[in-house]
């Protein structure tokens, strides 16, 4: 049986009440993602994932935290959020290309565009370029790494950090570079957080070609993982 639910706009949601006085279209639009995102929550299991996660994280900290953290600029940076933007989040690689203003102000801006794949002008990859900051995130002290560059001791933390960080996932880069190229090392295969290592081999055996150790496992139709190093196969 089709059930209806109603949306009360009033007092409590001030900011809505507003938008919808204003740009009624807008608001509709903001309502009606969340609608729909509900569907995809239950289509997915998200309503089941918090717990998974930790025990007393429910769904709505979940969700929140996630929309909050990505989305709050002000939060970031609130004393230069309202001047610059969406300038002042990390992921203002979304945004338009900003020109070029070292000459004046010394500033630099980089072309992250191509860490991700990403052409210039096209509409960015969303979900693609989250996923390979979170993955990435796994295997580099981005606090450490943070401070080194600010400090200009970049070669410093790569001598100094703690080996043992890098030994697991050692053998997909290294079989990255060998049998890909260097421009390879580090490419994931962002549905899986995998190390794209490419082809397998025909005639191959359950045994990873990287680090020759772990077994490998067919996780998805043609994809293959190796659990003990991360290297990632088609066949």
């Amino acid at each position: 049986m089709d059930r209806e639910f109603k949306i009360r706009v009033d007092d409590s949601k001030p900011h809505l009440k507003q938008l919808m006085n204003e740009n009624p279209k807008l608001a509709q639009e903001v309502i009606g993602t969340f609608v729909i995102m509900m569907e995809h929550a239950v289509a997915n299991g998200w309503h089941e994932l918090p717990r998974q996660f930790h025990p007393q994280l429910n769904f709505v900290g979940l969700i929140g935290d996630i929309l909050h953290g990505v989305l709050d600029i002000h939060a970031i940076d609130p004393e230069f959020a309202n001047d610059l933007g969406a300038g002042v989040h990390p992921f203002s690689l979304f945004s338009q290309p900003m020109p070029d203003m070292s000459k004046t102000t010394n500033l630099h801006y980089y072309d992250w565009q191509r860490h991700f794949d990403w052409k210039q002008g096209d509409l960015p990859p969303i979900q693609s370029i989250l996923r390979k900051l979170m993955y990435y995130a796994r295997y580099i002290e981005v606090d450490k790494l943070a401070d080194a560059l600010w400090h200009d001791e970049k070669y410093t933390y790569l001598v100094e950090r703690d080996p043992a960080g890098l030994l697991g996932i050692q053998p997909a880069l290294r079989y990255q570079k060998e049998r890909i190229g260097e421009r390879q090392v580090g490419k994931l295969m962002d549905k899986y957080g995998l190390f794209d290592c490419g082809k397998l081999e025909e005639g191959h055996n359950d045994q990873c070609p990287a680090c020759t150790v772990g077994q490998l496992r067919e996780i998805d139709t043609h994809v293959w993982a190796c659990v003990r190093c991360g290297a990632g196969f088609t066949n």
